[in-house]
């Protein structure tokens, strides 16, 4: 987890959901003990910035730093995309650049830190749940609330794929992906808490743009 003592504030980083970008852009403000001389978008960097865990930590692993500080006071945040998408952002990466299929990708291959939910990863408590499609909006209103003034034209965007983003394939791999029932059926299981506790659409395609011509 990324700690925050100027604003009081944890951010749980959820694999595929802008995280890299909301590590750069809460730098200002971070605390850690770490040296930190990687730059964005070398190997690594965002290690540098997670004073508790590492980066994709599930909150179980360092649960007693973490409480000390939330019951001081602080506030949890984390990023929040459906499931559908995480998982097909990651099989578009790593899995079909090994010609691995997306159902074999997700079964055998997906690293363990992509299986954990939102809850597992972030804990009990979430006093901010940013939305991956209003990243910068979401990202300013937060601010706000923790009372620091943050133009959502600065918000930087770190580590993009031209994979699951508008314009750049989404829709394309998305069918590609959900094309197997057993991957929906997979991905609808797996993610059933978050589903249930954020109403994510059980359709994969729902709400999806047509891709450019």
């Amino acid at each position: 987890m990324i700690v925050s003592h100027k604003l009081k504030l944890l951010f749980a980083h959820v694999p595929k959901t802008g995280g890299s970008s909301i590590t750069e852009a809460l730098r200002p403000w971070i605390h850690t003990n770490r040296v930190t001389n990687l730059k964005p978008g070398e190997r690594g960097w965002q290690n540098q910035w997670h004073a508790i865990g590492s980066m994709h930590s599930p909150f179980g692993l360092e649960a007693k730093l973490a409480q000390d500080l939330i019951d001081s006071g602080y506030q949890v945040a984390t990023s929040l995309r459906t499931p559908f998408e995480r998982m097909a952002s990651m099989w578009a990466i790593k899995g079909r650049a090994n010609g691995v299929e997306p159902f074999s990708y997700l079964r055998k291959y997906l690293p363990t830190h992509c299986r954990f939910t939102v809850q597992e990863m972030a804990g009990p408590q979430i006093d901010f749940e940013l939305s991956f499609e209003t990243l910068a909006q979401s990202f300013s209103d937060m601010m706000l609330d923790l009372h620091v003034a943050y133009d959502p034209g600065d918000f930087p965007w770190e580590n993009r794929q031209p994979n699951i983003t508008p314009g750049g394939g989404s829709r394309e791999i998305m069918e590609r992906v959900y094309e197997d029932d057993r991957v929906t059926a997979w991905v609808l299981d797996t993610f059933e808490d978050e589903f249930d506790e954020w109403g994510f659409d059980d359709d994969p395609l729902a709400g999806l743009p047509e891709d450019p011509a």
